[in-house]
């Protein structure tokens, strides 16, 4: 096998021959690179192998349910893999230092503009979320558990939006039953992610609405966060994400951006689109570096105020219109 890209059933035959398996998720842990890890060190570890997450940030609570309620995720002090794996991570920079594991062995991902970081990389970019290929993976084999078949179902439903989302597929509706015919618990998995909020989310929302801007006559719509309104209202970076489409639900809006101040570096933006199919997402971010889907991207800018933030991503936009 030359390195570069890689088979699924490469990939699979390099985890199936992991003794000591490290799994890396990508910072901002979404339920898509945290079910992955998730979902393959429940069935990974049947096989009597040492399968142990990293992730750099801190999980947001609705997420923690599948890693036992834990907060953070790191491998116990002295472990040596045979193997480092990055699930759902479009490029190295999304994994910072690797927990000081250096070389990622291998990259399982779909995430069509992503980087070949890896030494081996399994990319599928029709996949509506990276949890789809996991499915394929553990199907084949077979190893499918309950604990896995809700890390998958998590996965999915997350990266769809509840299935609601321009990614979705027949194939994602086709995974999904099975994962439900497997024991995922659909009803409760969808109510922890997408019908519950916390008091702060709810104060971000009141923010984002509070702030809303149209530009290019009401086909783009943009809401953005400074550090000071999030330290001053209790806002943070988890109360945030689930607003990303918000935007993009306004009629007419064919765009959606959102804007937010980094704590650690005042003068960097992070930016997230949301747009239907009228409008490549992706191709905005990849602009500025960043990457994603057409319906959802992200990067991101440097600039002097929220403000200035704004309209060097509006200007790009308005281009692709």
């Amino acid at each position: 096998m030359s390195e570069g890209n890689v088979t699924l059933a490469g990939a699979l035959e390099m985890l199936l021959g992991s003794r000591k398996l490290l799994i890396l998720t990508h910072d901002r842990p979404d339920g898509d690179t945290l079910g992955c890890a998730a979902a393959l060190k429940s069935a990974l570890a049947r096989g009597g192998r040492q399968v142990e997450v990293i992730c750099g940030d801190v999980i947001r609570e609705d997420l923690r349910f599948l890693f036992g309620g834990a907060d953070r995720l790191t491998a116990p002090e002295g472990f040596e893999p045979d193997l480092v794996c990055a699930v759902d991570v479009a490029s190295r920079q999304m994994i910072g230092s690797l927990g000081g594991y250096g070389t990622v062995d291998l990259r399982i991902d779909h995430h069509g503009t992503g980087e070949l970081f890896a030494k081996y990389n399994y990319v599928e970019a029709d996949a509506a979320a990276c949890g789809e290929i996991i499915y394929e993976m553990l199907r084949s084999v077979p190893l499918m558990t309950k604990e896995a078949a809700d890390a998958l179902y998590t996965a999915i439903s997350s990266d769809t939006g509840c299935f609601r989302f321009r990614n979705t597929t027949a194939r994602t509706h086709r995974i999904a039953a099975d994962l439900a015919d497997a024991g995922a618990d659909v009803a409760g998995i969808n109510h922890r992610i997408f019908e519950t909020r916390s008091p702060s989310e709810l104060e971000a929302t009141r923010l984002a609405l509070d702030g809303l801007r149209y530009h290019a006559d009401g086909r783009i719509a943009v809401i953005g966060f400074t550090n000071e309104m999030k330290s001053k209202y209790g806002v943070t970076e988890d109360d945030i994400s689930p607003l990303h489409a918000l935007p993009r639900e306004i009629s007419g809006v064919l765009l959606g951006i959102t804007v937010r101040q980094q704590a650690e570096d005042p003068e960097e933006y992070r930016v997230s689109l949301r747009s239907g199919v009228e409008v490549d997402s992706a191709a905005i971010c990849a602009q500025f570096g960043g990457g994603g889907h057409k319906g959802a991207a992200g990067c991101n800018v440097r600039a002097g105020s929220l403000e200035e933030a704004e309209k060097m991503i509006v200007e790009a936009a308005k281009k692709a219109l």
